[in-house]
């Protein structure tokens, strides 16, 4: 369980391809990244916004490990997240699903979300038809 709630920030705006090409930067923004807890969450977000605005939609999919699970975000955490706290997101793999396939760990690290329309139809129709099939109808 991590010590503390980490939060990174980077001008983005400036990594032009000079600096990416440069392995000693890469390897230190690497080391730098792998210590933080949003930074990933936030980011996504704001992939999402560019994605509206450049593809005019808002039908998007994000899938992967997000480090949202066993205790590397809190749910305080989870109010300032954008992921988390924008209700027009959707998480398909929840906190408490075990999405690793050792024995000593049960943790909740690749997920699903989705943001759209047809996808939250599809949910809807999907948890309907198991619902009901459950209860025999």
């Amino acid at each position: 369980m991590p010590t503390r709630f980490k939060i990174c920030a980077f001008n983005i705006q400036n990594f032009d391809a000079t600096k990416s090409a440069n392995c000693r930067v890469m390897h230190t923004l690497t080391k730098i990244v792998s210590r933080c807890d949003i930074c990933l969450l936030q980011e996504l977000y704001d992939v999402f916004e560019e994605i509206k605005m450049k593809w005019n939609t808002e039908k998007v999919m994000f899938l992967g490990a997000f480090n949202a699970g066993c205790g590397h975000i809190t749910r305080q955490d989870k109010a300032n997240i954008r992921l988390f706290s924008n209700p027009g997101f959707f998480w398909l793999i929840g906190d408490k699903v075990d999405t690793t396939v050792g024995d000593l760990t049960s943790c909740a690290y690749d997920r699903i979300v989705v943001h759209g329309q047809p996808f939250l139809k599809a949910i809807q129709t999907l948890f309907s038809s198991g619902l009901q099939h459950r209860q025999g109808v």
